[in-house]
């Protein structure tokens, strides 16, 4: 076919690309993700000059070092294609409310059916018991910060990923607060959660004067975005 990309290569060469592609792909698994985030910092550690070379604008040093090592080359591969795919925590709010909206009506509808059936409900899918804010923190804290930590120390110029992260975390605290007027004692106890989420990323990328400016603006009032969630939740 005259899709096909990987016509012009030889038999051994189409090998060895079927095969990186495959793990590629198969890294976008999330009953991988704590084990490729061990994996990945450890090819890290393993060629560290190399990274920091590709820092000061010398790519060509870690070219060489993944093409030399071909399970750390595969694994960054696989790492960015991962990191794109669970990206949306990491988008700018607007971008980021939205989605997460969506992936939850999504859960939820397969947590209604799975009541229809008569089977149990899933973790995250039913709609009278999952919060959205504090799902989105708790996804933030403990899946999505530990990927964003080892990507931004291995590729400083995504340093927007924990920027937007550290803003978007504390964005759902405040829509949380804002929403449901939770007792005092519970808010500070998330709040305590979400200001070690935005520690850890500022120590791999601090946050910028322009994101501390649209970090206050954004927590002295609810924008569109913010509305949108609220009114799904106020439909629970």
């Amino acid at each position: 076919a005259s899709t096909n990309v990987l016509k012009v290569l030889e038999k051994a060469d189409y090998k060895v690309a079927r095969a990186g592609i495959v793990e590629v792909i198969l890294g976008t698994d999330m009953v991988r993700h704590s084990e490729d985030i061990k994996a990945l910092s450890i090819a890290y550690t393993v060629h560290q000059e190399a990274f920091a070379a590709a820092a000061q604008e010398h790519p060509q040093e870690l070219s060489k070092a993944l093409q030399e090592d071909s399970k750390a080359r595969v694994k960054v591969l696989g790492s960015l294609l991962h990191t794109a795919d669970i990206s949306n925590p990491m988008k700018p709010w607007d971008i980021c409310a939205f989605l997460a909206d969506r992936c939850l009506e999504e859960f939820f509808a397969q947590g209604d059916q799975e009541k229809e059936l008569g089977i149990p409900v899933q973790m995250l899918n039913d709609r009278e018991k999952v919060n959205r804010c504090t799902s989105q923190v708790g996804f933030i804290e403990f899946v999505i910060t530990p990927l964003a930590e080892q990507m931004v120390i291995m590729f400083p110029t995504l340093s927007f990923l924990t920027r937007n992260l550290s803003l978007n975390v504390e964005r759902w605290a405040e829509l949380w607060k804002n929403s449901f007027d939770p007792p005092t004692e519970d808010y500070e106890k998330l709040m305590a959660r979400v200001n070690k989420v935005v520690s850890r990323c500022r120590a791999v990328g601090p946050l910028d004067q322009d994101s501390l400016t649209r970090q206050s603006s954004a927590q002295s009032g609810m924008s569109g975005s913010d509305s949108v969630v609220t009114e799904h939740e106020e439909r629970r």
